[in-house]
This record gives C-alpha cells, sequence and structure tokens, in this order.
C-alpha cells in the first residue's frame, strides 16, 4: 500500500495537513474549543519508529501539545526551524533509515517535549548512554490520529490516512515473537482495527502510560528483554 506521507513531504510546510484531511480538520477547528483544536503548524507524527523491524509495538491516542495557550496554530516554532529536526520527521514519516529510528530517543533533542514525553515512559529501561539508541531501534510508537492537540475529542473524524495505519498493523499483527502494547484509545483502536482484539498488552493504568513494573506488571521483564 502506498504510504499517504509521501504527498506531505513534497511541500513540507505549514499547515502541515494532508491535501485530503484538509476539509474535515478545517470543519472540525471552526467549532472546537481551544484544548480540542488541531495544531495544523505543528509537524504530525502518525507513527514513530520503525513499525517493518521494531520488536515493540505502542498503541497511542494522537501526538499531544505543550504549547503555549495562544500559541497552539503557530505557524513556526523553535522545532520547525531546527532543520536537523525537521529532516528526522521528513525520513521517519518516508520509512528512511535513521541512527535513532524512534528519534525522540536522540538525545540531540533532549530540550524538547517528545524527548522528555518518552524518556519519561521508558524511564523503568534506560540505565546508560547507550540505552537510548538500542532501546529506539527495536520500538515503535502508531498514533490513531496523527495530528497534534493539547486534548483529545477527534474519534469520529474519518481520515483516509488511517488506512494506512490499518496496512501497518495488520502486517505487525502476523509477524511472530513483536509485542504490541495498548497505552490510549483502545476503543477508537479496536474499532479500527477489531483483528487487534486479544493481540495486545494492557497496562494496569491508561492514565499513566509509563512502562513501570507496576504498570506492565506480570509483562514487565519480558518486554525489558526484548527492547534491550
Amino acid at each position: 500500500m502506498k504510504n499517504p506521507w509521501i504527498e506531505l513531504t513534497k511541500n513540507f510546510r505549514s499547515p502541515y495537513i494532508l491535501q485530503e484531511d484538509r476539509k474535515a480538520i478545517e470543519k472540525y477547528n471552526k467549532k472546537a474549543k481551544s484544548d480540542y483544536k488541531i495544531a495544523v503548524g505543528s509537524l504530525p507524527i502518525p507513527f514513530i519508529g520503525d513499525p517493518f523491524k521494531a520488536k515493540v509495538i505502542f498503541l497511542q491516542l494522537n501526538p499531544g501539545l505543550d504549547w503555549p495557550i495562544g500559541f497552539e496554530n503557530q505557524k513556526d516554532d523553535f522545532i520547525i526551524r531546527d532543520k536537523k529536526y525537521k529532516e528526522e520527521n521528513l525520513k521517519n514519516l518516508l520509512h528512511k533509515k535513521m541512527k535513532f529510528p524512534f528519534f525522540d530517543l536522540n538525545p540531540d533533542y533532549r530540550l524538547y517535549g517528545g524527548f522528555r514525553y518518552w524518556t519519561k515512559v521508558l524511564s523503568s529501561f534506560i540505565k546508560e548512554k547507550k540505552d537510548y539508541k538500542i532501546i529506539s531501534k527495536n520500538i515503535c510508537c502508531l498514533e490513531y490520529f496523527p495530528y497534534h492537540s493539547k486534548k483529545f475529542d477527534h474519534g469520529n473524524i474519518k481520515l483516509k490516512n488511517q488506512e494506512y495505519l490499518v496496512y501497518l498493523l495488520n502486517k505487525i499483527i502476523k509477524k511472530k515473537n513483536i509485542q504490541i502494547i495498548m497505552m490510549k484509545g483502545e476503543k477508537w483502536w479496536l474499532k479500527l482495527v477489531p483483528e487487534l482484539r486479544g493481540k495486545y498488552i494492557k497496562l494496569k493504568s491508561t492514565r499513566n502510560v509509563i512502562l513501570s513494573k507496576n504498570n506492565l506488571v506480570n509483562n514487565f521483564k519480558k518486554i525489558e528483554k526484548i527492547i534491550k
């Protein structure tokens, strides 16, 4: 199946929305409250990491947003102006080979929100410098909705690009020795890909998705061994 995000990378500038999604998102944003507005000036993340080689797959709802109030739809921020980070986003969208496939674990971006978020989520597994690169090669996160917002209320927005998510996830499900961890949005993921049912690890708490011994319970040792 053709990767729909190739189209976005051909003209990679704000607003960062696929043409096929533009009408639905503009319609939603006209009525949405500020916390739920889709940030069209922020780089979309439909997935991060290598979905074809990763051994542990995380399923989330959508990438968050930590911009200050009033800057949600800023056309350019310091991340957009960071040429290297922007190139990493492009490579990720095109499934290109990278030193850190899960680029939000690259310590070069340790001041960015993505790095802070994921190092907190994975803090139980990061013990020394070399762990960032090792873990980065073994994990991938798929986002149910690819665009950023402070809060999620977009489950009823149907986007054509989600067909690619279904394609990726069905390929993942058929593989042996792949662990899928449901972090957020179980209801929406099962609606999108019913074949998922019974094939993922549920966290003890989805409000706090840190992958701790307490949250992964009996699966902690297994996940630790796989990703490191």
